[in-house]
């Protein structure tokens, strides 16, 4: 069962293939995905979290947000 088995994809204007391929972050009329939608994450979390998802949001930190993104998402199994 994948992750996005108990959500209304078409509510939230999105596909099977949209959320296999990236983590999303979908509220408010808020559309935000890969590492922008962690960081958002990460400010949700608030304390240590919140402030981690700030500061990675600011450049120079946030251009390399994307690359890192991407490593992790593609060596996830190493995890």
């Amino acid at each position: 069962m994948s992750p996005s088995a108990d959500l209304d994809l078409d509510l939230l204007g999105l596909t099977p293939a949209e959320v296999s391929a990236a983590v999303w972050w979908v509220a408010d009329g808020e559309r935000l995905l890969g590492h922008r939608a962690v960081t958002r994450v990460l400010r949700e979390l608030g304390g240590g979290w919140g402030i981690a998802g700030r500061v990675i949001a600011v450049p120079p930190l946030s251009w390399l947000g994307g690359p890192v993104y991407r490593w992790i998402a593609t060596n996830r199994a190493r995890f």
